[in-house]
């Protein structure tokens, strides 16, 4: 097994990605794409030019962004910067692998400095909570007080594109969590692995990206931290109602009725 290096996120450079090399294999992932059968609804809202920063659900293992990020260079041309969890740079192998195709540890100063230089970033407020969520809570925004993505934003004075997706969480269901190999191998609860219904091979959901209107913020140069938990409950809130409305506009009715049927055995609402 490939040694373990908590550090290896800091020797990810942001500008040394390749364009052209990404332009020649992004088509490929498309295959997963149409594994998928993925829809992506409202590509025009993505700005042709200039920085702009997506927020959306996240999936188990975001297998979500293999599938999305494609479809939105096959539909605009524009590379999309992933703002991915540091650990995934972890070993010499998977740093080289996400940093090929734009991925960047999601830390503050690098996601601002790729957004003021016009980038299209793509980051998850949820995180591995919203990533790892039991599957009867897969219609569920997970972000509680995450506000860093909206921080960085008003540094770098660019918009907030929602990107929200339905079945996702259907190709790799999560029914528990295993509290004893991660916190080993990776060193805390946190990383609890995720027990998965169908084992390692997703299954062959139908995956609806929608884009949904800009968010342009306007706060004050120094906004308060009260300010900034306000307007995170409202962008929040705004990003729920999307996706419940996507849901309801692409039912699954068995797998509906089976998620509140799990919710009700575990007294959630």
């Amino acid at each position: 097994m490939p040694a373990i290096d908590h550090e290896g996120w800091k020797r990810v450079l942001p500008d040394l990605f390749d364009s052209e090399f990404y332009a020649r294999w992004a088509p490929r992932f498309r295959l997963i794409s149409r594994y998928f059968r993925t829809t992506l609804l409202h590509a025009e809202r993505i700005p042709q030019r200039g920085g702009a920063l997506l927020v959306g659900n996240h999936a188990t293992w975001g297998i979500d962004s293999f599938a999305l990020i494609p479809e939105i260079f096959a539909a605009t041309g524009r590379p999309v910067r992933g703002l991915a969890e540091k650990l995934l740079f972890a070993t010499g192998l998977s740093r080289g692998l996400f940093a090929a195709f734009g991925a960047v540890p999601g830390v503050p100063e690098t996601a601002v400095q790729l957004l003021r230089a016009g980038e299209l970033c793509l980051c998850y407020p949820g995180g591995d909570r919203d990533s790892f969520k039991p599957w009867w809570q897969r219609h569920r925004l997970l972000w509680e007080r995450r506000s860093g993505y909206l921080r960085v934003a008003l540094r770098a004075g660019i918009p907030i594109l929602p990107v929200l997706g339905v079945g996702i969480d259907d190709a790799l269901p999560v029914v528990g969590r295993d509290r004893i190999f991660g916190r080993r191998l990776l060193g805390g609860p946190r990383y609890d692995l995720p027990l998965l219904l169908p084992g390692p091979l997703p299954l062959p959901s139908r995956f609806v990206f929608e884009i949904g209107e800009p968010i342009t913020l306007s706060m004050e140069d120094s906004p308060s931290d009260a300010a900034i938990d306000q307007h995170h409950a409202r962008i929040w809130k705004t990003c729920q109602q999307q996706l419940d409305a996507l849901a309801q506009r692409y039912p699954t009715p068995w797998r509906d009725r089976m998620a509140r049927y799990a919710a009700e055995l575990h007294g959630e609402p």
